[in-house]
């Protein structure tokens, strides 16, 4: 009949289309699988010409690890590093500018596969996983087992069943096996109009099995190379990074405390203005190669950590030592005050200017702005002590609140993005706002607004001037959290007052 054989034309048409995409599946599959297959040989022949103990200087301190446990796992920056010929220091030293504390414990996890946590305290665990990341080195949280540690098979293996194929399902019916894909029952019909032994309709079926087969294969071929692609991905993204590290490790710089010498590069110098003046000028000691600075070596590692991420760490920082930090920071000319957070002058929106060492942020320009601009602070805390300075004009339209990292800098934010207390009524808005919570009433210049985070239980508890305990005002909240501000009036001015890690 005409519609069988229109049938049966528009079946070649599509056998002949997906041939071409089955050929130039296998061909775009085999360049990635070769690609893959490339790097690993190369890797392969470099690393048989590398010895077997490796140097490593860590902001100026020495350590020796063996090749073996450097490369315990493929895909981190050591076995980059060693692999490809990016990075050949003159030495033999590969150095990485980082804070040296706590780099024993990345050693001991390579050639461990584990590190118990009982012989760590939380800053020295914080301190571990912030160097596991920066190499890119694999681990897990097991609290079980009280240990950071590799993952194991098992876990391997359950993340390899959730397949991105999962949801292609083959069936089977009346002696047919077909993918279900534009499928529909179209062999059915063949069967109800000619019968099953009709010479047209045997056709239909070998095609369909034909067709079938193309996208099983398809689809298998496409499964084989993601594993390479996936690598191909994760490699390309650590060789930049490797490449990048060496080219800093070219700039190193050498400095003498008062007979302590710690290493940095010229880049991480660079970024305050009283270094940035003298490395044009220093000459360095004939004898020991560093730049001499006559500083107590007390903060210098706190110093360098900061210039290095623009974070402050005061884990390991005793209190009382706040001052004498604060008056060694005024000597180096950094204005960013480590004995809180204060607002980022990096996560600052248009119109908004910043004052006492930014820890003031207040709207500029002329009319409303209409939630147009707002401000983060510099680091997660887990407690924010604000005060409205000014309400601005035309009306009292200040948002306060808690942010992830991923505040816009223009636009709304307190319909998406952190959990916030609005100055006119104190209203709750944003994630996690809990219905049994009462607002507030208005906030006025001089009061003060708490937010305290308790991050185990997820909830934020918000007390203002007019009240005289916290209240639960949202719930459900997940991940690090940064004081942030959402503005719209014109003037609004608001400081941080206090903060808490």
């Amino acid at each position: 009949t005409m519609e069988s054989d229109n049938i049966s034309a528009s079946l070649f048409e599509q056998l002949d289309r997906l041939k071409d995409r089955f050929n130039n599946q296998i061909k775009s599959c085999q360049a990635t699988k070769h690609g893959w297959a490339q790097i690993q040989a190369d890797a392969k022949a470099r690393l048989a010409q590398i010895k077997p103990k490796i140097k490593l200087n860590i902001g100026g301190k020495s350590f020796s690890s063996s090749k073996t446990t450097l490369l315990r796992f493929p895909l981190t920056v050591f076995s980059v590093m060693l692999s490809t010929s990016h990075w050949s220091p003159d030495d033999g030293v590969y150095f990485f500018d980082r804070n040296p504390h706590g780099f024993d414990h990345v050693l001991d996890y390579l050639s461990q596969g584990s590190v118990r946590l009982g012989i760590l305290d939380e800053s020295d665990i914080k301190t571990l996983r912030s160097h596991l990341d920066f190499f890119c080195v694999p681990y897990i949280i097991d609290n079980t087992s009280k240990t950071i540690r590799v993952s194991s098979s098992s876990e391997a293996a359950d993340q390899e069943d959730a397949s991105p194929n999962a949801n292609q399902r083959i069936s089977t019916a009346n002696g047919f096996v077909f993918a279900n894909r534009d499928s529909d029952d179209t062999p059915f019909q063949f069967q109800k109009q000619m019968g099953p032994d009709h010479p047209q309709f045997q056709l239909m079926k070998e095609s369909m099995n034909i067709l079938n087969n193309i996208l099983l294969l398809d689809t298998s071929i496409a499964d084989g190379a993601a594993e390479s692609i996936e690598k191909m991905a994760q490699w390309t993204k650590i060789e930049t990074k490797v490449i990048d590290l060496a080219t800093a490790a070219k700039e190193q710089v050498k400095l003498e405390f008062r007979g302590q010498f710690f290493t940095t590069c010229k880049s991480t110098l660079m970024k305050t203005p009283w270094f940035e003046a003298q490395v044009s000028r220093w000459e360095p000691d004939e004898e020991t190669g560093a730049y001499f600075i006559d500083r107590n070596p007390r903060f210098v590692d706190l110093i360098l950590d900061y210039l290095r991420t623009g974070m402050w760490n005061l884990d390991l920082l005793d209190r009382r030592l706040l001052p004498e930090l604060e008056e060694e920071l005024e000597y180096f000319n950094i204005d960013d005050s480590p004995v809180g957070c204060s607002w980022d002058p990096n996560r600052t929106g248009p119109n908004i200017t910043l004052g006492q060492k930014n820890m003031l942020a207040t709207m500029q320009g002329n009319g409303v702005h209409n939630w147009v601009s707002a401000v983060l602070g510099t680091m997660p805390v887990s407690y924010v002590k604000y005060q409205l300075v000014s309400a601005g004009q035309p009306n009292n339209y200040t948002m306060f609140g808690m942010s992830p990292s991923t505040l816009k800098m223009a636009g709304n934010n307190y319909g998406s993005c952190g959990s916030y207390i609005f100055s006119n009524g104190g209203g709750r808005y944003g994630q996690g706002a809990t219905v049994s919570f009462n607002n507030l009433g208005n906030i006025n210049p001089g009061e003060y607004v708490e937010f305290q985070y308790d991050k185990n239980a997820g909830t934020i508890s918000v007390k203002t001037g007019t009240q005289n305990r916290f209240s639960i005002g949202f719930t459900g909240i997940q991940g690090d959290l940064y004081p942030a501000i959402d503005f719209s009036s014109v003037g609004g001015s608001v400081a941080i007052i206090e903060t808490r890690p």
